[in-house]
Formats: structure tokens, sequence, C-alpha cells
């Protein structure tokens, strides 16, 4: 679950380290199926609106979420599909070969 106290200490720091606007918070996480993994996404999305309420450049992403980004970027270099394509949706496809 998501421990604000936590995120708070930081961003505390932070600002002492950098100015109240001189930063950015980054929450990266790992994100799992069923009752645990919403209400830990509910945490999130409650934290993030309270923290942009106060002027705090607060971001959230799941690994899974980081990963598939990561990949598009590289599948764009590797095909050569430009930034500024107007697909709404780039769609991957994977197979499994049976041996």
């Amino acid at each position: 679950h998501l421990h604000p106290a936590q995120l708070i200490k930081h961003i505390l720091g932070l600002k002492r380290a950098f100015g109240n606007s001189g930063f950015r918070l980054l929450y990266l996480w790992y994100d799992v199926f069923g009752k645990e993994g919403y209400q830990h996404r509910e945490e999130i999305k409650q934290f993030s609106d309270i923290a942009k309420s106060d002027n705090i450049k607060f971001h959230s992403i799941s690994y899974q979420e980081l990963i598939i980004k990561m990949k598009k970027k590289e599948l764009r270099r590797m095909f050569s599909i430009p930034n500024k394509c107007n697909a709404k949706k780039i769609v991957f496809i994977i197979s499994t070969v049976k041996t």
C-alpha cells in the first residue's frame, strides 16, 4: 500500500533542497490484480490529486506501464514510426511457438 507519510518526507526534503517548484516526484510501483491492486491505485490517485492541488509535480507509473512505454519507443525506432504518427494505437502482437 501507499505510504503517504514517506512521500511527504521526500517532498519536504526536495522542497528544502530545490525550492517549492524545482523538482518532480515520481512514484514507481509494481501493480497487482485484485482488491489490493485496486485499493493501491485509488490511494495513488487520491494522493496525486492532493499533491497537485498543492502545486507539487507528482507523477506515478507502474513498472508494467513503464516497460510498455519503453517498448513502444523501442519499436517506434525499430520500425521507423515517427513520434507524431496519426495512429491512435500501435498494436503489438505477441505469439508463441509450440515445439
